[in-house]
């Protein structure tokens, strides 16, 4: 069998098997949504590793400590505003 680039097309009679970059075939599936019926889709096989349990299990709390970081921002941005607005009819 001839050697081919990573993501030179085969061709297996008149079907045209796509590649991605890495190497590794591509699959053809089909979309059935209202959105995009008949609309053919390419895609490559997930190529990253499972996590480990401890990135299970510190991910989620980590996100949610994230969370609630950005929630005390936004409040306070919008208690700085308010408190503008405050100086700024005080003035007048």
């Amino acid at each position: 069998m001839a050697e081919y680039a990573p993501g030179t097309p085969r061709v297996i009679g008149q079907y045209v098997r796509p590649f991605c970059k890495c190497g590794h075939r591509l699959t053809v599936k089909t979309a059935w949504t209202p959105e995009n019926p008949g609309k053919r889709i390419r895609e490559a096989r997930f190529l990253d590793p499972p996590m480990c349990q401890r990135a299970l299990d510190e991910i989620p709390g980590l996100l949610r400590a994230r969370n609630e970081l950005e929630d005390d921002l936004e409040e306070m941005e919008l208690l700085i505003l308010l408190d503008l607005d405050m100086r700024k009819v005080e003035v007048y």
